[in-house]
């Protein structure tokens, strides 16, 4: 707004608009051992969205967080996590329609897993189980700003470090990666597809963000954007599924160079996990060759 005195402008006003939570959010997350998931999450997306709640977040940093070395910057850490809230909030209706329980708890790994990658990206040396345990310190806090420390400390701890385990089930969708117009630079196994194929149909579902860019994995025709790779890692205990984590290439091959470890799992990665998604053109040969067969 223009302020004008005598008809001429003597200073510029600029308004921040919002929408503030309300007080059955905040009694919610006092209380969140009372309520659903679901409601939770919900609760959680209505604090955070706040005009402030993006300071929120950032004044609630673990101090091993705050300290980290290889952190990003502030001004990039604060650009991450208006991400991460703006896709919390376009997600938590997912969780709310979702009549199955099992479900439920998928979608919200899904959510689960873009505030793993945050605190994964503010430390860059821990091992994957302190992300968890940072993660889980950082929602205490939250909760604990929110609502007091009895909310902190009435969390059901256990509840959520399920729901942070790490998980690539995939959502009904495309069966193939040449259905979704897609091939790679070398020969997968049908396990080591079927797994791609799942975390993909998972990741244009709840329309997720790519970690190191920030940008949409798929991009508004319903295809994969450009220079996005797959990371493929094996079950534990021998188990012949895989975990797949989808990066934007160069980012991952600039994570390997400086760190030699997946950024989720902090696991030694090597080049033979990196699976690149090549563009359609190849896709439609792969379909002709396949027709051919």
């Amino acid at each position: 707004l223009h302020l004008a005195r005598n008809g001429e402008c003597q200073a510029i006003l600029a308004i921040r608009c919002g929408v503030l939570a309300p007080e059955s959010a905040y009694s919610v997350l006092e209380q969140s051992v009372e309520h659903s998931l679901a409601t939770n999450l919900e609760a959680l997306a209505k604090v955070l969205a706040q005009p402030r709640g993006l300071d929120m977040l950032m004044e609630a940093r673990p101090q091993a967080l705050v300290r980290a070395e290889g952190a990003p910057d502030v001004e990039a850490l604060r650009t991450i996590l208006r991400n991460w809230v703006r896709r919390l909030v376009i997600q938590i209706s997912a969780v709310k329609d979702a009549s199955n329980p099992d479900v439920s708890q998928r979608q919200a790994r899904c959510i689960c897993r873009g505030a793993l990658e945050v605190v994964a990206a503010c430390a860059p040396s821990v091992s994957s189980e302190e992300v968890v345990d940072l993660a889980v310190a950082w929602t205490q806090a939250i909760l604990q700003g929110c609502a007091g420390n009895s909310a902190a400390s009435a969390m059901d701890e256990a509840f959520l470090r399920r729901i942070l385990a790490f998980d690539s089930a995939g959502d009904s969708g495309p069966a193939s990666l040449v259905q979704l117009g897609l091939g790679t630079k070398r020969k997968l196994s049908p396990t080591e597809e079927a797994a791609v194929v799942g975390r993909l149909n998972e990741a244009q579902a709840n329309d997720e963000d790519e970690m190191f860019t920030g940008e949409k994995i798929f991009n508004r025709e319903g295809r994969v954007r450009d220079g996005i790779s797959a990371v493929l890692r094996r079950s534990a205990g021998g188990a012949q599924a895989c975990h797949v984590f989808l990066y934007d290439s160069e980012g991952i091959q600039r994570w390997l160079q400086g760190h030699g470890s997946d950024p989720m799992t902090r696991e030694h990665l090597g080049e033979g996990q990196i699976v690149e998604l090549t563009s359609s053109s190849l896709a439609f040969a792969d379909l002709v060759a396949l027709v051919r067969d």
